[in-house]
């Protein structure tokens, strides 16, 4: 008999599709001085691939882009940035491409020399509790808004809320809750899909949707936002920072409320679009490296594809109108709208 050899040539699959999700067994390997150092028990490190990058999570306080590189450059990765955030620390070990992420992923063990002499990381199936904790970087803050995507006023007590869409979410978690001046913050309550209102149960809103309108809110009383997104493996993200505080509509036929002096709102106008989605360290409570330590999966996992709008009316002779920046589609009045323009002598 011939041995033959079988290798994958090619494969299709969705941009932003989860390659691997399962719990790194990797041995510690600081230079420290001193028998603790030495006997520093393995890391087991929630881990997500997808890609041409790895996204650690659960990482230690001490860990640090020197230590994972001693282990992760031998597999051929790159770079490796570690940030720590508010409720967790994530890293972000970058390859040059799909190919060594998967080689990666094909052998459970892997065997690398230290000063310690060999050591052996492993690739373990996901825990359970990897459903119930964050595992992934939070999405930028949401924006909330009294105006909807074509810039007309909501219903009173109505509040729009807008995030960062990323291809490899399949659902996402919108939460509310009241702004309560000179008091503990209140709880987060869930946005039901269908009801569009708060404290219902069902709370997952699909893959393709950023943004929401929910209702029935208290007039008068400022709220904000935040989101979480869900992976194809069922695991969840750090929950975003809490948008700004903004009173919900008042509605056109009534008095806007006031607001506390200590309190922020944003403005009516529609929402600007949010920031690429990445996990920061700098200015933000919580974080303890530079602002320019950050952890990107947008870069990657650009927001899906939106069809285009439909072909406006055509203008009247003049000038071109020079585009707009931003993701909401520009809507023109109707030709009817503009003035003639002089003819040019």
């Amino acid at each position: 008999p011939h041995a033959r050899m079988v290798c994958l040539a090619s494969t299709e699959r969705p941009q932003g599709t989860v390659l691997g999700c399962f719990t790194l067994d990797l041995p510690r390997t600081r230079s420290d001085e001193g028998p603790a150092a030495w006997e520093a028990p393995n890391l087991h490190l929630p881990c997500h691939a997808f890609g041409d990058k790895l996204v650690l999570a659960g990482l230690p306080s001490d860990l640090d882009e020197a230590e994972l590189l001693k282990f992760f450059s031998k597999q051929g990765a790159n770079t490796a940035i570690v940030a720590h955030a508010r409720t967790s620390s994530f890293a972000s070990i970058t390859f040059p491409g799909t190919p060594e992420v998967a080689r990666f992923l094909s052998r459970v063990a892997h065997a690398y020399a230290d000063e310690k002499g060999t050591l052996i990381a492993r690739l373990m199936p996901k825990k359970l509790d990897m459903e119930q904790m964050p595992t992934l970087p939070a999405l930028p803050a949401p924006n909330l808004s009294t105006s909807s995507a074509t810039g007309e006023d909501l219903d009173a007590g109505n509040l729009m809320v807008t995030w960062s869409p990323l291809v490899l979410a399949v659902g996402y978690t919108v939460e509310l809750r009241p702004v309560n001046v000179g008091s503990s913050s209140s709880s987060w309550l869930s946005v039901d899909v269908t009801s569009k209102k708060l404290g219902c149960s069902s709370n997952r809103f699909d893959f393709n949707c950023s943004s929401c309108v929910v209702n029935s809110l208290q007039i008068g009383t400022a709220y904000e936002a935040r989101v979480s997104y869900f992976t194809d493996c069922n695991t969840m993200s750090e929950a975003s920072d809490p948008s700004k505080p903004c009173l919900p509509a008042q509605g056109k036929d009534d008095v806007p409320g006031t607001v506390p002096h200590s309190v922020p709102v944003t403005s009516s106008a529609p929402a600007a679009p949010p920031a690429p989605v990445s996990v920061s360290s700098g200015p933000n409570e919580g974080y303890s490296k530079p602002f320019s330590s950050t952890i990107s999966l947008s870069k990657s996992f650009p927001p899906p594809s939106v069809p285009p709008p439909a072909p406006l009316p055509a203008l009247p002779p003049g000038p071109s109108l020079p585009g707009l920046p931003g993701p909401t589609p520009l809507h023109h009045p109707p030709p009817h709208l503009h003035p003639p323009l002089p003819a040019q002598p």
